[in-house]
């Protein structure tokens, strides 16, 4: 499957951000409830940065990397909810 250049693109900054915090304990180890409040906050810190200005967000750097953050918070999520399958298909 080729992946496309947006979704690749995208992938990469998610991968940048999680390396800068891999000091912290991995989100392997972390139970899927407080993922899930993680995810909660960072949604609403888009939107706190969303409603901090009008002018094309397209192109806010803050913007963006709220997003990231909820987007690897969601990976996270769907990680810990595939480690069964992984375990039962023997991938682990």
């Amino acid at each position: 499957m080729k992946l496309r250049k947006d979704l690749i693109e995208f992938a990469e900054v998610m991968e940048a951000e999680l390396k800068l915090n891999d000091y912290k304990v991995s989100w392997k180890e972390q139970d899927i409830e407080f993922l899930e409040r993680r995810l909660v906050g960072e949604v609403g810190e888009y939107f706190a940065e969303r409603a901090k200005g009008e002018t094309m967000p397209e192109s806010d750097i803050g913007l963006r990397k709220e997003i990231i953050d909820v987007a690897n918070f969601c990976m996270m999520i769907w990680d810990k909810l595939s480690e069964a399958d992984r375990q039962e298909r023997g991938d682990e």
